[in-house]
């Protein structure tokens, strides 16, 4: 088993849309809801892995408050984006839906400043990446998409943590252990070979 924990790479590799207002270079990026629009969080990450690799469960996104919040109810929908090959964030690619069921992360808890904890880590997102490495289109090296969306937060509830631009080290993280498929294959040929012994 590995366990990869890779950071956002660099600036075009995540984003902040506001209402309708995509931001490529947005610091700090944001999620919930302003007084009227809905705040969205784009990610992508290089994903050097094999397709159809396994992932073992616990897989989660790490971030990193920019400030302490908290008294709001922010309800938000982490959802696969729907692509192969995330394009750079360098362009608005809000037209990319999400790929198949999300991850509710609902009821966020207060986030403290330059603090990451339970609070300001997602809910298991492992069907989402295995989900992504199960496409047939998808190859090492592509970038996978991880959207965080409002869904009914209260009028001005939101939070807010780093982005690539704000500090390179502390843009979000994802957290995640894999099995690369060509373990199996071996693994059931040697039990093939038992059988047949």
């Amino acid at each position: 088993m590995a366990i990869l924990q890779p950071i956002i790479a660099a600036g075009p590799d995540d984003a902040l849309l506001d209402g309708v207002a995509w931001d490529g270079g947005a610091n700090p990026l944001q999620i919930g809801k302003g007084l009227s629009n809905s705040l969205s969080q784009y990610m992508r990450w290089r994903m050097n892995i094999p397709n159809r690799s396994k992932v073992a469960a616990g897989a989660v996104i790490k971030l990193t408050p920019t400030s302490g919040t908290s008294g709001t109810t922010v309800n938000t929908d982490i959802g696969l984006t729907d692509s192969d090959n995330v394009p750079s964030f360098t362009s608005d690619q809000s037209g990319l839906g999400v790929d198949g069921a999300v991850v509710a992360w609902d009821a966020i808890g207060s986030w403290t400043f330059n603090t990451v904890d339970a609070n300001s880590t997602t809910p298991d997102i492992t069907s989402l990446i295995q989900r992504w490495l199960d496409r047939a289109g998808t190859v090492y090296g592509n970038y996978m998409g991880i959207q965080i969306n409002n869904d009914d937060s209260s009028m001005n509830a939101f939070r807010k943590c780093y982005a690539y631009e704000g500090s390179v080290g502390k843009a979000a993280q994802l957290d995640f252990t894999h099995q690369p498929l060509l373990y199996f294959q071996t693994n059931l040929r040697g039990v093939m070979r038992g059988a047949l012994c």
